[in-house]
């Protein structure tokens, strides 16, 4: 019984330390995701304020979903100190996990596409979609974060 007391304990004190942060996006206030249609561009930005160099692992998650046409186009991760000049931002995904993509290209489909970072350079971070062709597609993203421990 002790034994699974530990288990427990254990998982729920992983699980608590990685914290799920909302990007805000960039259609209007309540709008659950972006919409970009043909050749558009979205953004979707979080600000840690106050927050740089707390985090050890950043995962971005971005989640697209195909309405119809043809989707082309990429995905692209930057990071910022003023919100107004941005930087790539190198990461690694779930094929590759050092730290050399910037860019990852979006498939015709449903695409789900993933950028890990170590540590917290920026106190902005922006991905950027960008689509082309005659298309109708939907993205959400979120970023989980893994704490330092103190």
């Amino acid at each position: 019984m002790k034994k699974l007391f530990s288990v427990i304990l254990l998982i729920s004190l992983s699980l608590g330390a990685m914290a799920q942060l909302t990007m805000t996006q960039t259609d209007p206030a309540g709008a659950s995701a972006t919409v970009n249609t043909n050749a558009d561009t979205s953004y979707h930005t979080i600000d840690l304020a106050g927050q740089t160099k707390n985090y050890e692992k950043l995962l971005f998650v971005i989640a697209g979903t195909k309405t119809s046409g043809t989707v082309a186009g990429n995905v692209t991760l930057w990071g910022s100190v003023d919100n107004s000049r941005w930087f790539a931002v190198y990461g690694g995904t779930n094929a590759v996990p050092d730290t050399s993509i910037t860019t990852q290209a979006l498939s015709d489909a449903d695409n789900n596409i993933v950028f890990q970072v170590d540590g917290t350079r920026w106190r902005y971070y922006r991905v950027r979609v960008i689509t082309s062709g005659t298309q109708v597609s939907s993205y959400v993203s979120k970023l989980h974060a893994r704490k330092v421990a103190n």
